[in-house]
């Protein structure tokens, strides 16, 4: 599971062949190594390339107390996105409405074999 601190942090996927499964990723946020006081109510991870959103993976929250929750999997189909380095962010709202960005994403997309 990765963990996410306060400070900005950046999490590089595994590298993807297009066209193949993105397998489920899970993620943890905590504040001082504990989780926010407000439970997490929503999380959103998007990815772009050259300004286009390019992937909006499914989220789950897994534990809004502790602020666990996944990103993915990603089907086959849906990873036939173009080639190269594609950049975005996780962001997090709280019950309490608090809307940050925990950390910067990172996937390297290969061509196909």
């Amino acid at each position: 599971m990765s963990q996410f601190q306060e400070s900005q942090n950046t999490y590089e996927f595994p590298d993807t062949v297009k066209g193949s499964t993105l397998e489920v990723q899970s993620f943890e946020v905590l504040i001082n190594d504990v989780p926010p006081t407000s439970n997490l109510s929503a999380v959103v991870c998007t990815f772009a390339k050259d300004g286009a959103t390019t992937l909006t993976p499914t989220t789950a929250i897994t534990s809004a107390a502790s602020w666990q929750f996944t990103i993915g999997p990603v089907a086959a189909a849906t990873m036939a996105i173009e080639e190269g380095i594609h950049i975005g962010d996780i962001k997090t709202t709280a019950a309490d409405g608090t809307v940050k960005k925990y950390c910067r994403v990172v996937i390297k997309i290969l061509p196909s074999p």
